[in-house]
Parts: structure tokens; sequence; C-alpha cells
């Protein structure tokens, strides 16, 4: 087996492990149990849990950002592309399931070792509606305006979680309410900040 697919083999168990036990009660010996690898073979990939949570982490949000990419790049209008992101915002969020929900939470605290990540993609996820709303609109705006339009998002996602899960019906209710937010927000009688 090559080291790729083991590697993979332990994130893919590390979830199996995590949706099984909880983010705190999950322990490495439930992650080896799941991935059927040895301790020796699991610390040959990973230095402890929280680097395994890192990568998992890492891995999740990669997907989260090539699938928003991937969803804008479809759609020909403004207002198609901005549905597009939030869509496939929202569909990533009910696929990733407890897993996502626990590592969304752990890295929304600012002293979280996923803190840094989940600020990293933000600037990507920023960078992206820039890019897509300056198409629209012929002019960059202030950064600012997209991080708040996202912070937003995954603050409602989390209210949903945190209120008993994240399914269809609540993604539906939440693109009701983020769609023309974000709409007025960009195309409303206030002039928003310039880049």
């Amino acid at each position: 087996m090559n080291a790729t697919s083991t590697r993979d083999r332990i994130l893919r168990g590390a979830g199996v492990a995590l949706r099984e036990h909880g983010l705190d009660a999950c322990s490495v010996q439930a992650v080896l149990s799941a991935s059927d690898v040895s301790r020796r073979t699991f610390y040959q990939y990973f230095k402890s849990k929280d680097d395994l949570l890192l990568a998992l982490y890492s891995e999740r949000l990669g997907g989260l950002v090539g699938r928003m990419r991937r969803a804008v790049d479809g759609e020909t209008d403004g207002i198609g592309r901005i549905r597009a992101a939030l869509t496939a915002y929202a569909d990533f969020q009910i696929e990733g399931g407890a897993l996502q929900r626990s590592l969304q939470a752990l890295a929304v605290g600012e002293e979280s070792l996923l803190a840094p990540m989940r600020e990293r993609t933000l600037d990507q996820l920023v960078e992206l509606l820039d890019t897509e709303v300056e198409k629209e609109l012929g002019y960059g705006l202030d950064p600012l305006v997209f991080r708040n339009l996202l912070l937003g998002a995954e603050g409602l996602v989390l209210h949903a979680q945190a209120s008993g899960g994240f399914g269809e019906s609540e993604k539906e209710r939440i693109l009701a309410v983020l769609l023309p937010a974000y709409l007025n927000t960009l195309g409303g009688p206030i002039p928003l900040p310039r880049r």
C-alpha cells in the first residue's frame, strides 16, 4: 500500500472515529481501530491527534474552496454565481455532517489550532467573491464586505447546527435569507466601500 493511500485511510478512519466518539472523547486508539493501522503507522504520518485534526480540517476546507470555485465557474450571470456559491457552501456543510460541525465549531475559537487555517480559507473565499463581484460591477469592493457576508453565512449555519442539525430544510431556509441579503448588500442604495 502506498503512502498516500495509508494517509488517506487514516484520515477516513479519523472521520469515522470522530463521528462516533465526538471531538473531545476521540482518542488516537479510536482512530487506529477505525483506520485499521498500527500506532507506529499512525505516527509515521501524524505527530499527534492535533496534527491529524489539522490535516483533516485542511482536507475539508480544500474541498470547500474547490467546490465553490467550480460552482461559480458554471454560472454566467452575477446572481447565478452568488446563488451557486451559497448553495455549494450549504451543501458542503450538510455533507460534512457531525464531523464538519465539530471541526467548524472548534475552528471558530481564537485560540484553536484550526483558527489560522479557517482564516486562510476565509481569505481565499473573500478573494473568490471579490473576483466574481468585480466581474459584475467593474470595480472591486473592500474585502471586509465579503468577509462580513461569509461570517454571516457561517454564523447562520452554526446556529442551525446548534439548534439540532443542518439538513435540507435548514439549508433552504438559510439560502432564502442569505441570497436576498447578499444581493441587497451588493446592489443596495447605499454605495459599498471600494477596494
